[in-house]
């Protein structure tokens, strides 16, 4: 996957572009620490995506980083927004459809409160 365009990188809409602004600073130290600790850049995201939930200032975003492996026990998190401003679990649950066949991969799920930078409207 190597030198891979970040998702938010690839859109054009006005969302991903408020996501891709702030990515540098929107995750805590230690989770920085934990995805470079997996060999992921944390400058280059799976995919990011709007869950369309603002409160005004703040968008909810979620998205995956994605590493080679498989989760071999535990059970997926209920998607739980009050865990915002920031939470992350392991997943095998994202979109694999232009991943190669016959290599394993699973991820490290996000969601984050950011608020709105860029001029336009969101709403």
């Amino acid at each position: 996957m190597g030198a891979r365009v970040p998702g938010a990188d690839e859109c054009e809409c006005d969302y991903c572009k408020n996501f891709a602004l702030q990515r540098g600073s929107a995750f805590p130290h230690e989770f920085v620490y934990f995805l470079k600790g997996l060999g992921i850049d944390p400058l280059k995201e799976w995919e990011a995506f709007d869950y369309g939930l603002s409160d005004g200032k703040y968008r909810l975003y979620g998205g995956w980083f994605l590493f080679r492996g498989e989760l071999v026990g535990g059970e997926e998190p209920q998607l739980n927004f009050e865990r915002a401003p920031f939470s992350y679990w392991l997943t095998d649950s994202f979109p694999t459809g232009t991943l190669p066949a016959g290599v394993k991969f699973c991820a490290v799920a996000f969601l984050v409160r950011l608020p709105w930078m860029i001029e336009s409207d969101p709403n």
